[in-house]
């Protein structure tokens, strides 16, 4: 059982400072997104990730416009891709490389 949270440790600098390889793949969302999704399917995950990221639904929808992608399904995976796994993996490394050198 971990005593913290891995945020907290990499905050902290309480963890073994070893070598690390981290990435995240392209299309990683598509497990959560169903197939079926429609265009106002689409907003309402695009609130979703408003609510938990602080940023609003128009900053989402300019980064993630659903006429750039085939079909909501291909919107919203991208935009969940990034959200659960691309931006939380970018801001691990940051934390790491406060503590740590190449």
């Amino acid at each position: 059982m971990l005593r913290e949270t891995q945020v907290s440790a990499l905050q902290s600098g309480r963890f073994n400072r070893v070598a690390v390889i981290q990435g995240a793949n392209s299309h990683e969302g598509r497990f959560f997104i169903p197939l079926t999704l429609t265009a106002t399917d689409y907003l309402g995950f695009v609130a979703v990730a408003a609510a938990e990221s602080g940023k609003s639904s128009a900053d989402i929808l300019a980064a993630y416009p659903l006429s750039a992608y085939a079909n909501p399904f291909e919107a919203a995976s991208a935009l969940y891709g990034d959200a659960l796994f691309a931006c939380g993996a970018a801001a691990s490394n940051q934390l790491i490389a406060q503590w740590t050198t190449c």
